[in-house]
């Protein structure tokens, strides 16, 4: 069963962080629903939060494969609650 994920990654600023991370998303072809990305702090250290949906023996295949890029120092998912739709 799906579950909707927040994933939270902080790393220093190496070079191809990004296309690494998105990399492992689009080689299994998940769609991310939301993506945002911080400067941290003056050393530039970044942090890039994501949203999506995904299983949760797929999710724990891809903060492996995550935790093996170079610079990444922090890494929290979370299953998030579906968006509420408001009843009038």
């Amino acid at each position: 069963m799906k579950k909707r994920i927040k994933l939270t990654i902080a790393a220093a600023p190496e070079p191809g962080f990004l296309p690494r991370v998105l990399l492992i998303f689009s080689r299994r072809n998940i769609p991310l629903n939301k993506i945002a990305f911080e400067v941290l702090n003056p050393s530039r250290d970044l942090s890039c939060r994501m949203e999506f949906e995904i299983t949760e023996e797929l999710l724990q295949k891809i903060i492996k494969q995550i935790q093996n890029i170079p610079g990444v120092g922090y890494l929290n998912s979370e299953v998030k609650e579906r968006d509420l739709i408001p009843v009038n």
